[in-house]
């Protein structure tokens, strides 16, 4: 005779077996996490072999890249919905996220008279991917140019650099938050993303289940590891696959190369729009594009090179003139306009880790840059 278990007991029996295999794979994840981080030690091999950092020790690359891939951020990019925002309140031994999700000091609204504040955006290269410290990304370096001016003012230079946005993030941003803080310059680190990213003109539609998801999932990171090594291993074997070099050929017709002259235009009027902004309401505003390998004539180290042709077939290079021509348009409108492609021109080291992520040696070149170009605008609204 059969012995038959009721619905009860086979429910809690499945609710059982599902917290045993919940709880299996949570120590297996934290675990290989304490051991091995698979996106963090591709990262530390990438740093190490690239030599931006050649007085640091495999230790301290390490401890940098467990820093980075533990931050959390919130990113999804479709054709009909784009989000990139960095999780608030977040603090390593490398970086700190404030109570906005910039990178820095917490911001204050009030602002004296003695207060002079610039404001940079762009993507990661701006908040610093792999920077040592805050004062080692573009913004520190930048902010320390003015004070060794000793101008008797205050002026703040302030990292509103998010990963993976482009200008349809950052002008949303000075629009919705920045513009209440008080600005007197926008500075714009720009080109990359918006060529790399999908084209985004509005987030009118409903916001898609998987960000939800995405951004649920990313709030339990603090409390459950599986998901984040998981990704982790996604995202490891993802990079591994990418490591074959592919060619021109292997690009299907479509919309990465058809959408640039869309892009490039959107670009364009996002920023002609803040410029106009910034004359109604007292703000200067420099808008640059920045660096990419292969944008300009740098002598490439060997690392360079083969980054160069790894990417070859997404590389966005080649829109540069394109790009180059739109940023001439802006300059009846905005303050500054400047092309920085060819900044690393006279550099023989090695700059870029990837296709256009740098060290904290390239953030000192251009903040220099920066800081020569913005100069005499600061001084004459000083003044």
């Amino acid at each position: 005779m059969s012995v038959q278990v009721s619905y009860k007991k086979q429910i809690l029996l499945g609710i059982l077996f599902l917290l045993v295999v919940l709880s299996a794979a949570e120590i297996v994840s934290r675990v290989a996490l304490d051991v091995i981080d698979p996106r963090s030690s591709f990262c530390t091999n990438t740093v190490i072999q690239s030599e931006i950092y050649p007085d640091k020790t495999e230790s301290e690359i390490k401890q940098l890249c467990q820093d980075y891939y533990s931050m959390k951020s919130y990113n999804l990019y479709t054709e009909s919905y784009s989000y990139a925002e960095s999780g608030p309140n977040q603090h390593t031994i490398s970086f700190n996220i404030n109570n906005d999700g910039l990178r820095g000091l917490e911001l204050n609204k009030l602002k004296d008279g003695n207060t002079y504040r610039i404001f940079i955006l762009g993507g990661s290269t701006v908040f610093g991917q792999l920077s040592i410290s805050d004062k080692s990304t573009i913004s520190g370096y930048l902010e320390q140019e003015f004070n060794n001016l000793e101008t008797g003012y205050n002026i703040e230079v302030i990292n509103a650099g998010v990963g993976g946005a482009t200008s349809f993030h950052e002008t949303r941003l000075i629009k919705e938050k920045l513009i209440h803080y008080k600005p007197d310059l926008f500075i714009a680190y720009d080109g990359w993303n918006d060529l790399n990213y999908p084209v985004t003109i509005s987030n009118n539609g409903t916001i898609p289940m998987l960000y939800q998801v995405h951004r649920q999932i990313s709030e339990l990171d603090d409390y459950y590891k599986t998901p984040r090594f998981i990704d982790s291993v996604i995202l490891f074997l993802d990079a591994r696959v990418k490591e074959k070099v592919f060619s021109i050929n292997d690009v299907p017709e479509g919309k990465q190369i058809t959408d640039v002259p869309k892009k490039i235009e959107l670009w364009k009027s996002r920023w002609l729009d803040i410029c106009k902004i910034g004359k109604e309401n007292g703000f200067d505003t420099i808008i640059t594009l920045q660096p990419v390998l292969g944008s300009g004539n740098k002598s490439l180290t060997d690392w360079e090179k083969f980054q160069l042709k790894k990417v070859e077939y997404g590389s966005v290079a080649p829109s540069y003139p394109a790009l180059r021509n739109a940023l001439s348009e802006l300059d009846s409108e905005c303050t500054r306009t400047t092309d920085f492609s060819y900044v690393f021109d006279d550099v023989s080291e090695s700059i870029f880790y990837d296709i256009g992520h740098m060290g904290d040696s390239g953030n000192i070149i251009v903040a220099k840059n920066l800081f020569e170009l913005s100069k005499s605008v600061v001084l004459q609204k000083l003044e």
